[in-house]
């Protein structure tokens, strides 16, 4: 009987030494992972208030004290939403006017108005610019001191079609040549082959059209050409929210090509097959050559959505809303610092 009670004595200490163990082991990885785990400012903060709360002896004071943090939490709460909803106004009205001043860049770039260009520009801008105006321009200048060029132009008096057509060349300046072209190279962001360059050259405008905020579309309208069946190419994006954190959708033009040799976005090769025939004993080799298209780099895929993720066109979207549009300009005239030069370095950087 002894022994039987030493047996089960030892039992019991050794069942209790291992949930002891096991005790200990939970605790040490409990406290490992939360180790790990990063607690936020305002984790942090309420710890703080529930040690401070429970050292309170009276109950009333307990009460009140809880009651003034939560009323607190609520407070800060309605102000952080109120001056979150006034961040998006003042977002949304940022962007509106962005597209406002772009279409009125597209209105200079495809066709220059002389008037407005009185506006603005005065004939010390010249001197402040370092630019000489050419004599071969009649230039007249306003009480205001704004400037007026006027063409020379050889008129046949008795003409009276010629006197209307001048009438029309002195109100307006030919467009910039090559701006969107020199624009989307400049900026470095796309990865742009030699068919690619010779599609700009065909690119007569680009269009930033908002649809309901934040999200808009891009139109690339192009002139008729040997490469695109249509003319005008779009991409759109969508963001999850107002706060434009991420993107949840995108759609591109599904692009028709005149040729598959023409579609920058395929590279052409050329694959030897060798077909071996035996007559009579004899091996006779005849060689083709066969066509073979691969995947190639261009700034075409973009319209291709089977092609793109969601974080690229995310990366992509921001790109053009808080980059290119408001910088184009320096863009064309490629004065502008390059932040990035791949747009996997972005991701990385975003990530």
């Amino acid at each position: 009987m002894d022994d039987n009670n030493e047996e089960e004595t030892s039992k019991k200490t050794t069942s209790k030494n291992e949930s002891n163990k096991t005790k200990e082991i939970s605790s040490t990885s409990s406290s490992v992972l939360l180790g790990k785990q990063k607690l936020t400012k305002a984790e942090k903060r309420f710890k703080k208030y529930k040690r401070a709360i429970k050292l309170i002896k009276n109950m009333n004071t307990k009460i009140n004290c809880i009651f003034l943090n939560e009323l607190t939490k609520f407070n800060n709460y309605q102000l952080q939403s109120e001056y979150d909803r006034e961040q998006i106004l003042i977002a949304q009205k940022k962007f509106l006017n962005m597209v406002k001043f772009h279409n009125k860049i597209r209105e200079i770039v495809n066709c220059t108005d002389l008037n407005e260009i009185n506006k603005f520009i005065y004939q010390n801008d010249f001197i402040t610019y370092n630019i000489q105006i050419e004599e071969q321009n009649q230039n007249k200048t306003t009480p205001e001191g704004n400037i007026i060029i006027v063409e020379n132009n050889n008129n046949d008096k008795n003409d009276t079609k010629n006197i209307k057509g001048n009438k029309k060349k002195l109100n307006k300046i030919s467009p910039i040549k090559n701006f969107w072209k020199l624009s989307l190279i400049n900026c470095q962001f796309f990865k742009i082959n030699k068919i690619d360059s010779q599609i700009f050259n065909f690119l007569r405008d680009i269009i930033l059209i908002p649809l309901e905020y934040p999200n808009f579309k891009i139109e690339f309208h192009f002139k008729e050409n040997e490469y695109l069946k249509e003319n005008i190419l779009t991409k759109e994006y969508y963001y999850t929210n107002a706060k434009k954190e991420r993107l949840y959708n995108s759609r591109g033009t599904d692009i028709e090509w005149e040729e598959d040799k023409l579609n920058p976005t395929l590279k052409e090769f050329k694959k030897v097959i060798k077909d071996i025939k035996l007559h009579k004993r004899k091996s006779r080799i005849k060689v083709k050559e066969e066509t073979i298209y691969v995947n190639n780099d261009s700034f075409f895929k973009i319209f291709d959505i089977d092609k793109c993720t969601i974080e690229k066109d995310f990366v992509e979207a921001n790109f053009f809303i808080n980059d290119f549009f408001p910088n184009i300009l320096e863009y064309y005239l490629n004065i502008i610092e390059i932040k990035y030069d791949d747009l996997e370095d972005e991701l990385i950087s975003n990530n």
